[in-house]
């Protein structure tokens, strides 16, 4: 198992203040959605640690309509267990027989740091109109991609991870009716970091290295 990792967010304002993590990947691409990994209101005065792992697995999930901002991704079938290294399982499939089905897959020729999953010609477009292909840190959906058949998703498994003020709840492609700048979380080398939050909306990560950031610029 991989060394944790742990985010400690301590709400200095007035009032209570929801807080979400999300990450992203350098692969994504149009159709890719960060899922809010972790969201927990924070009451004023008080603080909230989030922690995780860098256990990798890869899935795929439906919504009641096709994945967009703000959509709920819900998890179907039981994600597959991978690993970004040679000669370890790196990949899954997936199929469809009326229902879609993933299996995990090897491949030698996958450079180390990747994650691959690969979809077969057995359904259309229209079939996985409202599936997305997921990749998952610690049990949690991260980062989903829509549903296409026969091709393959190449994954690099650095992910970047931003918090922000929202109103939106763990699950939901990143949006909301209200979402303040994010901020980026750079860990440099340590596992422990804590930021704090003011009545300003605004986080404070020391040490430094940490900078705003669009949180619509995914």
């Amino acid at each position: 198992m991989s060394t944790p990792y742990s985010l400690t967010i301590a709400n200095t304002g007035s009032s209570p203040a929801q807080v979400a993590m999300y990450s992203t990947l350098p692969s994504e691409g149009g159709s890719a959605h960060s899922i809010i990994m972790f969201s927990q209101q924070i009451d004023a005065s008080d603080s909230h640690t989030y922690t995780w792992n860098l256990n990798w697995e890869l899935g795929w999930g439906t919504s009641i309509v096709p994945l967009t901002n703000g959509v709920s991704f819900t998890s179907q079938g039981n994600p597959i267990n991978v690993s970004p290294h040679k000669g370890d399982q790196n990949g899954i499939s997936i199929t469809y027989d009326g229902d879609f089905s993933s299996a995990g897959t090897t491949s030698s020729k996958l450079e180390d740091t990747h994650l691959k999953i690969t979809t077969d010609d057995s359904f259309t477009k229209t079939d996985s109109a409202k599936m997305s292909v997921c990749a998952y840190l610690s049990d949690k959906p991260i980062f989903a991609m829509q549903g296409e058949p026969n091709g393959v998703y190449d994954l690099t498994t650095h992910p970047t991870y931003y918090l922000a003020v929202t109103d939106q709840k763990e699950g939901i492609a990143v949006s909301g009716t209200f979402i303040s700048n994010a901020q980026k979380i750079e860990f440099d080398g340590v596992f422990d970091l804590s930021c704090s939050l003011n009545d300003r909306n605004e986080f404070a990560c020391p040490p430094a290295g940490s900078v705003n950031h669009d949180a619509f610029d995914l």
